[in-house]
């Protein structure tokens, strides 16, 4: 997720013209133990150029010069279409899916990364609501694509006290399916404002300058990834997505651990609302509302001009032999084999679900 600025309001969505390979082969576990040999990914250091393989390799094979802005290093995915399942990634499937454009063509994957050994800490806030912190060394993507062409990645790395780093990578110019772009630490503003420099002057150049500004309003990493933000009251609240993010500022661990969740409608067509096995209610309390437009495209209105939200049957889905139920499953036990006790002690009835002991 990323924050877009329009008219002097920030709204956090994703890029329309972005998706993974495909999502149902990205099943292999555990999310740790698992690295491939080759270097499917190369970090460049701007100044050094030191060229490195993994997100948090440490072993220079290579080096050159660069009068880029200090503070960035430019990462290359050359094999996007295998990167994620044989570098040691595993797909976050969520309960209640990801909206999409209106032929569906368009979607979004979510893939970690947890180092061996790596817990995932839970506790409860004041209010109630239980949280989730990832271990240092855990890299989280979000892929987005359309068709079978990865599009859009932006993603972070986790380093100890908190430290994230951001990167985001495009389709490098002139075709094929090789991923270029950037990272950098988490909490700079100058530096990310030279990242977003360099990456819209790049696509204006290629799709017009009207895109290049797009492209930098989609740049706050960090302000779509508040701590522990609680689900919308009233849609887009504040600019942000629906959903909660925990302690680690994300989104999809909650996602992929919870049977509901309030539904997001930043692009045109949401799949839950024809799905089922989900039900779907108003946050408020009002009865639900789903209206179509021309196009056959669904969306639900809540009287109460409440968030709407789904709940998924999972127990339903998998009898039925749902093959999204399953990978929501493989996640689930990806999960579970990190999280602390209290964790799998506060999910239970989800793991359950999925038969995790």
């Amino acid at each position: 997720m990323v924050r877009i600025r329009a008219g002097g309001r920030s709204f956090c969505v994703v890029p329309s013209d972005t998706e993974p390979a495909d999502p149902a082969q990205a099943t292999r576990e555990p999310i740790a133990g698992r690295r491939a040999g080759r270097a499917a990914l190369r970090i460049v250091a701007l100044g050094s150029l030191a060229v490195v393989t993994g997100w948090a390799a440490t072993r220079a094979v290579g080096a050159a010069r660069s009068a880029s802005p200090a503070g960035i290093e430019r990462v290359v995915i050359d094999d996007p279409r295998h990167h994620w399942v044989d570098d040691g990634f595993v797909l976050l499937e969520a309960a209640l899916a990801a909206p999409t454009n209106a032929d569906g063509t368009d979607q979004t994957a979510v893939w970690i990364r947890v180092p061996d050994g790596g817990v995932i800490r839970t506790r409860r806030l004041p209010d109630g609501r239980i949280t989730l912190a990832v271990p240092p060394g855990t890299v989280l993507d979000r892929v987005e694509s359309i068709g079978a062409q990865v599009a859009d990645v932006r993603g972070t790395r986790f380093g100890s006290g908190g430290r994230q780093v951001f990167h985001v990578l495009r389709p490098e110019a002139g075709g094929g399916d090789r991923l270029v772009g950037y990272e950098w630490v988490a909490g700079d503003e100058g530096v990310r404002q030279s990242v977003t420099d360099l990456m819209a002057s790049e696509v204006a150049r290629r799709h017009g300058p009207r895109s290049g500004q797009r492209f930098a309003g989609l740049m706050d990493c960090a302000g779509c990834h508040p701590a522990n933000k609680p689900a919308s009251r009233v849609p887009s609240e504040r600019g942000l997505p629906n959903r909660p993010t925990d302690d680690s500022g994300l989104y999809q661990l909650l996602a992929v651990l919870n049977d509901e969740t309030a539904l997001e409608f930043y692009r045109a067509r949401n799949a839950n609302v024809e799905d089922p096995f989900v039900s779907v209610g108003c946050a408020g309390g009002a009865a639900p509302r789903t209206a179509r437009d021309p196009g056959g495209t669904a969306r639900v209105v809540c009287s109460d001009q409440s968030v709407p939200v789904g709940r998924l049957d999972l127990v339903a889905a998998l009898d039925a032999g749902d093959a999204r139920a399953r990978r929501i499953c493989r996640s689930r036990m990806a999960l579970a084999s990190h999280l602390d006790d209290v964790g799998r002690q506060e999910f239970a009835a989800a793991l359950r679900e999925c038969a995790v002991p």
